[in-house]
This record gives structure tokens, C-alpha cells and sequence, in this order.
């Protein structure tokens, strides 16, 4: 999940700079927040076995 996150970032980050508008980062923010939320619905959280 965390090389999703970075390259989602890194990739919208690069758009905004090239474009010069920071409309790229916002929906990657967007989808990120929206991605992680329906993620941890569907995925109860692990337990710690001994």
C-alpha cells in the first residue's frame, strides 16, 4: 500500500510542477483519502499473533 501512496504523490507532484497547477495533487490527495477509507472498511485490522 505504501508504494501506492508514493507513486500516486510523486507522480501527481511531477504533473503540478510541469503544469504549473496544483489541481493534480488535489485529486491525488482526493483518490488517496477515498482509497484508504474504503481499504480499511473492507479490510478488518490484522491481529498480533504470539
Amino acid at each position: 500500500m505504501a508504494t501506492v501512496f508514493i507513486s500516486t504523490l510523486e507522480g501527481a507532484l511531477t504533473l503540478s510542477k510541469l503544469y504549473k497547477n496544483p489541481e493534480y495533487t488535489k485529486r491525488a490527495v482526493h483518490h488517496l483519502k477515498s482509497f484508504l477509507a474504503s481499504s480499511l472498511k473492507k479490510k478488518p485490522a490484522m491481529a498480533f499473533l504470539p
